[in-house]
């Protein structure tokens, strides 16, 4: 099999001889692009080209010659406007550090220095600022948080992908489907909490589905609109071509749901449904959904509603042992990650890394539906000595009967 079979078999509950490897497939399984230089070095590739295509997380695109290194079985078709309004169809330029690291950036990326801060600004309006001791920029404006009551959503007009937007699409997968047989994945809008939090400030959001529900359902319903419109526009386009369609939308906190299961099932099940339904319906592509936390308590709402995979499964949460999830679950859903989370990697030395990423892979690999995958992106913090270790361990694993 190559790459691209191996996941799909994953995907399809069989198990394989190859456990298949994601690593820079979706933007929740890449690196940070100070991590990526490390690592780059480690690898004495530091000769390679280095882009930061996100620039919320500040992620690194990952090389060719780095997934052939680790074996890595996906390919990350990166979207024309990643964050923050800027594209990565206008060129690249050099950026370079206050501490002389140099990487390439989106032309369009110009942070401004505001002393304690970097921000990022559009037609003069705060987009989203970054301290600058931390590793991202968050999130600073909410269009609608002036919003009272329904009505005042009748204005909104939301654009889905432009001209330019669906040419950077159609030629950028064009070019990459002809050239690899790894499994290609495209992040696509369809977030019914992240962002309508984005829109409205996180406290007014949850607000609003506590109290102000028919204001939320009447936006989730322009949103929903808005995702389908969007699919509909390139549907033609990576029918036949993507493999996987990845959505993120963040339900779980460390000790349970951001909201309750019933708030879920009530306002955001239905509508998260018909997205689904119409992904289904308008090709094969299976779908995968970003959440972290401990979401437990909706998995079989997720695997009812047809949802083919889920990452990352943070094993540090509340209700989300993989062991555990894998018996329940295993044979209606793919784990998509599930492996070691990033303080794991931190506290334990190279033995004790691979005895639980051995103990953990036994377990989720059996019968298929395992893709290999960590918890979130690596981070400057992680030595790329335990970042190589990771990626080698699937190694020891073949098919037994």
């Amino acid at each position: 099999m190559n790459s691209r079979e191996t996941v799909l078999a994953a995907l399809n509950h069989r198990e394989t001889d190859k456990i298949p490897i994601d690593f820079g497939g979706t933007s929740t399984s890449s690196i940070h692009v100070i991590s990526y230089l490390n690592l780059l070095k480690y690898l004495n590739m530091a000769h390679l080209e280095v882009k930061m295509f996100d620039p919320m997380m500040q992620l690194a695109m990952v090389n060719d010659e780095v997934k052939d290194y680790f074996k890595v079985d996906t390919e990350k078709l990166y979207r024309p406007t990643p964050k923050f309004g800027i594209a990565i169809y206008n060129g690249w330029k050099k950026y370079q550090e206050s501490n002389g690291i140099s990487y390439l950036v989106p032309a369009d990326y110009s942070p401004l220095d505001a002393g304690d801060y970097f921000e990022i600004r559009n037609n003069g309006i705060l987009i989203a600022k970054r301290p600058k001791n931390a590793l991202y920029f968050d999130n600073y404006f909410h269009p609608y948080s002036d919003h009272e009551n329904p009505g005042d959503l009748d204005s909104v007009k939301l654009t889905n992908y432009s001209t330019q937007e669906v040419d950077f699409i159609s030629e950028s997968l064009g070019s990459l489907y002809g050239k690899t047989s790894r499994a290609i994945i495209f992040s696509i809008k369809g977030s019914f909490l992240e962002t309508p939090c984005d829109l409205r400030g996180y406290n007014k959001f949850f607000m609003d589905l506590a109290l102000n529900k028919k204001y939320s359902e009447k936006l989730l319903d322009i949103l929903l609109e808005n995702y389908i419109a969007s699919f509909e526009k390139i549907s033609e386009i990576i029918k036949g071509k993507v493999d996987v369609i990845k959505l993120t939308d963040d339900f779980g906190a460390n000790n349970g749901m951001l909201i309750s299961p019933k708030t879920y099932r009530d306002i955001i099940k239905p509508r998260q449904k018909i997205l689904f339904d119409t992904i289904k319906k308008n090709s094969n592509i299976k779908i995968l959904l970003h959440s972290c936390g401990s979401i437990r308590e909706i998995l079989p709402d997720l695997i009812e509603i047809g949802l083919d995979a889920i990452n990352p499964i943070q094993a540090n949460t509340s209700g989300m042992n993989p062991e555990i999830l894998k018996k329940e679950f295993g044979k209606d859903i793919t784990f998509w990650g599930g492996t070691i989370i990033p303080q794991e990697l931190m506290d334990l030395d190279n033995t004790g890394i691979t005895s639980l990423l051995l103990e953990r892979i036994e377990k989720l690999r059996k019968g298929g539906g395992f893709v290999y995958s960590f918890t979130h992106n690596f981070q400057p913090d992680i030595d790329s000595e335990k970042i190589e270790l990771f990626f080698k361990i699937p190694g020891n694993f073949s098919k037994r009967g």
